[in-house]
């Protein structure tokens, strides 16, 4: 997460390519948090390369589970 917040693609690369990190993990300790593209897609403007990049690799954009509505989940 904090590598796709900070704009590091070339972290997130590695991370996911390399060492299998989930596209699709959750933040928090109980992990009922955002997963990273929903965070991306917050905080940053559409044309990011990261959200081309996790949308790519199979990402979903997951809300907190706050945030959901009859276990609503987008997809892009």
């Amino acid at each position: 997460h904090e590598a796709a917040f900070r704009g590091r693609l070339d972290t997130l690369r590695i991370l996911i390519e390399e060492f299998g990190a989930d596209v699709n993990a959750r933040t928090g300790i109980d992990h009922k948090n955002g997963s990273v593209l929903w965070w991306v897609l917050q905080n940053s403007e559409s044309n990011n390369p990261i959200i081309t990049y996790l949308t790519e690799m199979g990402a979903t954009s997951i809300p907190p589970d706050d945030r959901i509505d009859s276990d609503e989940r987008s997809e892009l």
